[in-house]
């Protein structure tokens, strides 16, 4: 579809729906309606709540992977050091 904007409104090429869901969005003169503005302002005021709360799992996700990394590797380093251990007291 083909949407060419005038000064006082516009002309469609196509869909007469789709151009009753552009005078929606659209007032008078051009300006965007107070509903599309206010649909927009959510939107973004929603994916930037979702986004800190993504970050504050991926934050504490790192943190569970951390101390677990190191709670592995401690208890490789005793499982190895005992290991060591009893093949010194073999060679003894």
């Amino acid at each position: 579809m083909f949407i060419v904007i005038l000064n006082m409104g516009f002309k469609t090429f196509g869909n007469s729906d789709t151009m009753r869901i552009f005078s929606k969005l659209l007032g008078n003169r051009g300006q965007i309606s107070i509903e599309f503005g206010l649909l927009v302002f959510a939107v973004v005021v929603a994916a930037t709540v979702i986004s800190y709360y993504h970050i504050q799992s991926i934050k504490a996700s790192g943190k569970v992977a951390n101390r677990t990394a190191i709670s592995v590797v401690e208890k490789y380093d005793s499982a190895v050091s005992s290991f060591v251990d009893s093949v010194k007291n073999l060679s003894n």
